[in-house]
């Protein structure tokens, strides 16, 4: 590897962490399936960066990051294996086991970048108190936080790359064979962890037979992605239809149709463009400048600046109060949440326009409804339709094809903006009772069980071709030599797989999703030892 080739790469990690652009900076440098696509342009060799990418990824599925949190950082744990085995021919399994710590090590970088987030809060309070400049509030919150970051994130990747992956490769080509086929092993078992945290997270236990129809009828008939799909969409139908689910959908548009505005009819300072102009400040910086003490809190102040601005104009002392209540702690989902900023921001019109509101009464309607708006973006974005679109195109993008790689990234911008650009305007428009209307109302419990049905025979479909075990230990028999393996198959296929993958579940199901580092651990004990015993491969 180069040291140009390591800065690229460097370049790529810091792009990811910096978080610039949000929807557009996850899809595109965030997911070991997209981001190796520009690890494979730098390194020389995009097909295996593809397959690499492919095969990491479903580690990955089922996590979020909830309040913020990284449990694991998967955008390292793509980008170091991947150069491993394209520069250094590390084998993809051995590489598989290894993004597990690296993901583990990398996230500590996370805990380091928030912590400093702090600093960036009190200088933004300095600011506010002295002049509230508007230029000085943007430069402490984008440049400052991106400075930062080149040191403790682009700096450290690029070492990594250009002078200890070398010695991490060697010293894999050494281990004896028993060794590696544990870790093997470990590669081959760890997919699972993404699927069974997954199924522990999307849908109700009473959908999970839609899972394992999907894993047998994959199993036994090797349906294509498209075909499981379809099968999906009309089994999803179908329930909703016998179930009468769908009643639920004009009940819901009926209530919400009823909503009106809150806040009584006073000619608007904002116009829509300032609007808008607010969403797309919001997307763009809302977790750059983060940190444990504020979260987004600056990110919402760097959205509505120009718009207080506007509001407070010849107001000096009521525009910092403004400002110093949009500094204050906010944590949500950016996209389903992105109404609860448009809320926020149509009472702190009607407040500047003298309407009987204080400053306490909004920062209460932010801190009521982030939590809800999370919970539910979380859910439908992260939880729900990024994997099943991901596993959708998971198979053709390990075959190399770049249209599958960059597809799933047009598809998440597309999606999550269409989501921000609706909410956050409608939120402007309607109030709080728009909110608790919808939160209230059965659309979204509908949507919930539709996409439970969908998902889990989706997840089930693509488990069985992502999720590869079996039990390589032979005897004879009549007829000559067999493999436990080929008895198994002959009565049911991919019992080993679905072993697995109903260990993890069942695992996280009584101890808890955050107990997710004990079930890796477990995991990846268990298959070492049976990989170099040759139990399993």
């Amino acid at each position: 590897m180069t040291l140009i080739q390591a800065i690229l790469l460097g370049g790529c990690y810091w792009a990811w962490v910096n978080e610039i652009g949000s929807s557009v900076n996850h899809a595109i440098f965030g997911l070991p399936a997209t981001a190796c696509l520009w690890y494979g342009l730098i390194l020389g060799d995009v097909p295996t960066a593809l397959y690499c990418g492919a095969t990491i990824m479903p580690l990955y599925l089922g996590y979020v990051a909830a309040g913020g949190i990284v449990p694991t950082d998967r955008t390292a744990a793509g980008l170091i294996p991947t150069a491993a085995v394209i520069c250094y021919g590390m084998d993809i399994n051995v590489a598989l086991a290894l993004a597990i710590p690296v993901g583990i090590l990398f996230s500590q970088l996370h805990t380091l970048r928030r912590i400093i987030g702090s600093w960036y809060i009190r200088r933004a309070e300095k600011i506010i108190q002295k002049d509230c400049d508007g230029k000085k509030l943007y430069l402490n919150g984008i440049l400052l936080p991106s400075l930062v970051k080149i040191v403790i994130c682009w700096l450290p990747m690029t070492l990594i790359c250009y002078f200890a992956l070398q010695s991490v490769s060697e010293l894999m080509d050494q281990i004896p064979e028993w060794l590696n086929g544990g870790l093997s092993a470990v590669g081959c078992v760890l997919p699972s962890l993404g699927m069974g945290l997954l199924l522990n997270s999307m849908g109700d236990k009473k959908f999970l037979p839609f899972f394992f129809t999907g894993f047998f009828l994959v199993q036994y008939m090797a349906i294509d992605n498209i075909a499981l799909l379809l099968i999906a969409l009309f089994l999803a139908w179908f329930y909703m239809t016998v179930t009468k689910g769908w009643q639920n959908v004009s009940a819901a548009k009926e209530e919400t149709e009823d909503v009106s505005p809150t806040t009584e009819k006073i000619t608007p300072i904002l116009t829509k463009r300032d609007i808008i102009g607010a969403y797309w400040r919001w997307m763009a910086f809302n977790e750059v400048p983060s940190s444990y003490e504020r979260h987004m809190g600056y990110g919402i102040l760097m959205s509505f600046y120009p718009c207080l601005k506007k509001l407070y104009k010849g107001r000096p002392e009521e525009l910092k109060e403004a400002c110093m209540r949009h500094l204050s702690y906010f944590n949500t989902e950016q996209f389903w949440g992105a109404g609860v900023p448009g809320i926020a921001l149509a009472l702190e019109e009607q407040k500047a326009l003298g309407a009987p509101i204080t400053g306490e009464m909004i920062e209460s309607v932010k801190a009521g409804l982030m939590g809800p708006f999370a919970g539910l973006g979380d859910s439908i974005n992260w939880v729900t339709l990024r994997p099943m679109w991901l596993m959708f195109f998971l198979p053709y993008i390990a075959e190399g094809h770049v249209w599958a790689a960059v597809a799933p990234m047009v598809i998440e911008i597309a999606v999550t903006n269409i989501e921000g650009l609706t909410l956050f305007p409608m939120g402007y428009r309607l109030g709080i009772d728009a909110a608790n209307k919808l939160l209230s109302s059965g659309l979204f419990n509908t949507f919930f069980k539709f996409v439970g049905v969908l998902g889990m025979f989706m997840v089930g479909g693509l488990s069985a071709g992502l999720v590869k075990v079996s039990i390589p230990i032979s005897y004879v028999a009549q007829g000559g030599e067999q493999t436990v393996q080929t008895l198994l198959d002959s009565i049911i296929p991919g019992l080993p797989a679905l072993a697995v993958i109903m260990f993890v579940y069942i695992f996280l199901e009584k101890k808890g999703k955050k107990r997710v580092n004990l079930c890796t651990l477990w995991l990846v004990l268990g298959a070492l030892v049976l990989g170099c015993l040759g139990i399993i491969a």
